[in-house]
């Protein structure tokens, strides 16, 4: 490994990954089958703009100092269903 200085290593990089989140497109889908049922997020909402904040909000802060580099999913648990059919 590299000559590293204590500032190399004290920086934290997070990913979100937003899923399924009400929108036009996704707005014309929901009103034409008006089933909550047939929507294949597992949770059965639509993410809201407040999902991604609270976890932005949460990355920013001293809380999550100890969260490295990682991906956090915000689809309601969409990809883990999907990934395990």
């Amino acid at each position: 490994m590299d000559e590293s200085t204590e500032a190399d290593l004290d920086l934290t990089y997070n990913v979100n990954l937003k899923g399924a989140f009400f929108g036009v497109q996704s707005a014309v889908r929901q009103f034409r089958t008006q089933d909550k049922n047939s929507m294949t997020v597992p949770l059965k909402r639509w993410g809201e703009t407040s999902d991604v904040a609270n976890l932005a909000s949460y990355l920013a802060s001293d809380e999550s100092s100890y969260v490295h580099s990682d991906l956090i999913r915000i689809d309601g648990g969409e990809t883990l269903c999907r990934s395990s059919v």
